[in-house]
């Protein structure tokens, strides 16, 4: 086990919380519960240091899952009673998160071909996934819809700005607004079609949509080896499906931009953020959007001294110490660089690489860091920030 390993496995297992039908990896510090994404990218890293627990792991992500399929993205194990306090509902949240969890679960199969966990998976997943396709994909498009900040994964981040007529200064004040939001959500007890009805924010994800393709394929991977033919090529085609609208309908002719759903129309909400090239994991995309994308990457994005800022640095409200608003986080490089290796980058998927690595060995594993200084901000012994180990495991010796 090199250095790197050790002290991520080190990490992890300090933010690691066991129960009598619960085991997870907090994300570090500040957050004590299991949060989906999180587990997900926990469990990437876990499978090459302790793969028994990155199965728990995964398992205990499903304990609140509902009849509809919904899994929430924050499970208040230790102390259910309390989330009603603030999501009025027993032990968890209302929202989702990036569903990546078919991934992970493919991923930790590749490494021991335990059939016997995705025999018990593949039900929830199924049940998961079929309620992103259809009660979250609000216009049936083939892209699903995000209905608050939070479910995005990138919490504060300029995309969102749009939402409040104007007012730009999040401060102290954002998380108040965002919990403000919720309030409808809470006098619908959380009946997921109402939300969806309902909704004032109602957004179709550049980075969500793509992380959905690829689970999906995921998806046909595992039915695959479960031996159900005609499920795989089910999940295949709803894959194809995404991939295709996300190409189409989210490219504005220089980049991928995001739809706000209002009504029957759609906005476009074009901000310089990184999620513009997740699309780089689609294998179907093509050449002049690549060429695009590559030269957006190289020219605004990585003229930081440690990219890849979660805004570009011509962006009016950019900062490089604000959550989600200029700073690096380890999970988006991690999704761009295999983006890079999809696309047969690899020389820029090397430099990118090697700049993380670096950035979270002089730093340490922290929540975001400075893209100028790559100083460590927000949370240290941060969990996901061990992706990098996934990274380095995963590394095609050519591209």
């Amino acid at each position: 086990m090199t250095d790197l390993e050790t002290k991520a496995l080190e990490t992890l297992q300090k933010n690691r919380v066991e129960g009598p039908n619960f085991w997870y990896t907090r994300p570090g510090g500040k957050y004590k519960h299991q949060f989906f994404w999180d587990s997900c990218c926990h469990a990437l890293v876990l499978r090459h240091l302790d793969p028994t627990f990155a199965k728990r792991e995964l398992h205990s992500l499903f304990r609140f899952q509902e009849p509809s399929g919904f899994i929430p993205h924050i499970s208040a194990h230790i102390d259910p009673w309390l989330s009603r306090f603030y999501w009025g509902r027993y032990g968890s949240s209302g929202l989702i998160q990036p569903p990546i969890v078919a991934e992970s679960v493919w991923a930790l199969y590749e490494v021991d071909h335990d059939k016997a966990f995705l025999r018990e998976l593949y039900p929830k997943l199924t049940k998961y996934y079929e309620f992103i396709l259809t009660v979250r994909d609000h216009d049936q498009d083939h892209l699903f819809s995000y209905i608050h900040p939070w479910e995005s994964g990138w919490d504060q981040s300029i995309e969102w700005e749009f939402a409040f007529q104007g007012r730009q200064q999040f401060g102290r004040q954002w998380r108040t607004r965002f919990w403000l939001m919720t309030l409808p959500f809470r006098r619908l007890k959380w009946d997921q079609e109402a939300m969806m009805r309902t909704a004032r924010f109602h957004v179709e994800t550049v980075d969500g949509n793509v992380l959905l393709a690829l689970n999906l394929s995921a998806m046909a991977s595992i039915a695959k080896a479960l031996g159900k033919g005609s499920d795989a090529s089910k999940w295949h085609e709803q894959a194809k499906q995404v991939e295709k609208a996300v190409l189409t309908d989210l490219w504005d002719g220089d980049t991928f931009v995001d739809h706000y759903l209002v009504g029957s129309m759609h906005d476009i909400i074009k901000k310089r953020t990184p999620a513009m090239f997740f699309p780089l994991l689609l294998p179907s995309l093509k050449k002049e959007q690549k060429k695009k994308l590559i030269a957006h990457l190289v020219n605004e994005f990585m003229t930081v001294s440690w990219p890849v800022p979660t805004a570009a640095p011509s962006e009016p409200h950019f900062n490089p110490t604000a959550y989600w608003r200029g700073t690096t986080w380890v999970n988006v490089n991690y999704y761009i660089i295999r983006g890079l290796w999809q696309q047969k980058e690899k020389e820029l998927a090397k430099d990118l690489l090697d700049l993380t690595t670096r950035l979270v060995t002089r730093s340490g594993f922290h929540e975001y860091y400075n893209p100028f200084t790559g100083e460590g901000l927000g949370v240290n012994d941060f969990s996901w920030s061990t992706l990098v180990v996934d990274l380095l495991k995963r590394a095609p010796t050519s591209v």
